[in-house]
């Protein structure tokens, strides 16, 4: 209807006539044409308004959520780092337990190998003394084995011209050890 008006109104203009109809027409039409303008642009800025409110809402409502999300990381934060300084602490009290315990282990083992090589020496030394009893002993027995030979040499020396003049005989062995002591 605002077009059909206008359009009139335009007619008018152009036929060249004065007409005081025809300039409150365009008034009215210019009026109507305003107001219409004006209500589409308020309902416009009134819609855009109404869309801005609904995104504020929404950014609001996803800012609470953020920084309740972060208070909540902040929480956790807190409770990890709470966390990693006793495990920290454990840590550090753990290693200077294992620090004690291979010390003493140190100690114990370097004692064990102290008295081991104490006691090898005490067992080297009484394997030689021993060794050498035994040698001595068995040198002992050497010479009274070539004292023995040696006196049986020297018997049987003595016994040789015994023998000879009692050939007829055949004195044994045995009985040559007897006429020596029969003649001793």
């Amino acid at each position: 209807m605002n077009d059909a008006l206008a359009r009139m109104a335009n007619e008018k203009r152009r036929g060249g006539g004065k007409c005081r109809c025809g300039d409150v027409l365009d008034q009215t039409s210019a009026l109507v044409h305003d107001l219409h303008s004006k209500d589409s642009e308020l309902q416009y800025v009134w819609a855009e308004n109404v869309a801005l409110r609904s995104l504020l809402r929404g950014l609001t409502q996803e800012l609470r959520e953020e920084e309740q999300t972060m208070e909540d990381l902040y929480g956790d934060l807190s409770g990890f780092m709470r966390d990693i300084n006793m495990l920290e602490r454990k840590k550090k009290l753990l290693l200077t337990m294992e620090h004690g315990v291979l010390v003493n282990n140190t100690t114990r083992i370097q004692s064990f190998l102290q008295e081991q090589k104490q006691t090898l020496r005490l067992q080297q030394e009484a394997a030689a003394a021993e060794q050498k009893q035994t040698s001595i002993r068995l040198l002992v027995q050497k010479e009274r084995t070539n004292k023995s030979l040696n006196d049986s040499n020297n018997t049987a020396a003595l016994l040789y011209p015994l023998k000879k003049k009692k050939e007829p005989q055949k004195l044994g062995l045995s009985g040559a050890l007897q006429a020596v002591f029969f003649f001793i």
